[in-house]
């Protein structure tokens, strides 16, 4: 009997006959494995059902701020969604994005095609060795080519397109410039659900 147990591989038995359960821990190596694999699969359902019932245009600005916010941090900005109040000084340099507005194209099909402009501003104040406009323009120039280098944001929209600039120079406590920029995503979506891609 030990013998054709010993060759199941469920157990060994030692030279001094004493027997080593080793399919204990192949049971305890298979549970841990079922955990994992649980976890693994109620974590992936929980993020498909989360991005399910988000829209398409709300998909495209989190990975519009996901793709700047490497970008803000390397320049020593803020990347900051909507502010509802002015920028401090603290927070300068900082990089605002505004969504302004998401037009609809007729279709004669089930897909609609939507043009959705965001205003990115860059705003920055006057340091001892350079002007507020040559900072906040650095700025601008990296999050533009970083936006330009995944124009149709790993699929989600069709392309991007860069409508105008404008520049604003205040005095306050300390020369402040506001350099905005605005840009046209087109992206496409299904006409009764607006959180699949068209």
């Amino acid at each position: 009997m030990w013998t054709r147990l010993q060759m199941t591989g469920l157990v060994s038995i030692s030279s001094t006959r004493t027997v080593k359960w080793e399919g204990r821990d192949w049971l305890l190596r298979c549970c841990f494995l079922g955990a994992v694999l649980a976890m693994a699969f109620l974590f992936y359902d929980f993020a498909f059902y989360k991005s399910m019932n988000q829209s398409l245009r709300e998909n495209i600005l989190q990975s519009v701020m996901a793709l700047l916010s490497p970008i803000a941090i390397a320049q020593g900005a803020t990347l900051i969604r909507s502010p509802p109040t002015g920028v401090s000084r603290e927070q300068s340099p900082a990089l605002l994005i505004f969504p302004e507005s998401d037009a609809v194209s007729p279709r004669i099909n089930d897909r609609v095609e939507r043009q959705l402009v965001l205003r990115m501003v860059a705003i920055a104040r006057e340091t001892v060795d350079s002007a507020p406009e040559a900072i906040a323009d650095a700025l601008l120039v990296a999050a533009h080519t970083t936006l330009f280098a995944s124009a149709n944001l790993a699929g989600l929209c069709l392309g991007i397109r860069e409508l105008e600039c404008e520049w604003d120079v205040e005095d306050a406590d300390a020369t402040a410039a506001a350099i905005p920029a605005r840009y046209q995503i087109t992206y496409r979506t299904l006409a009764s659900d607006i959180s699949m891609i068209g």
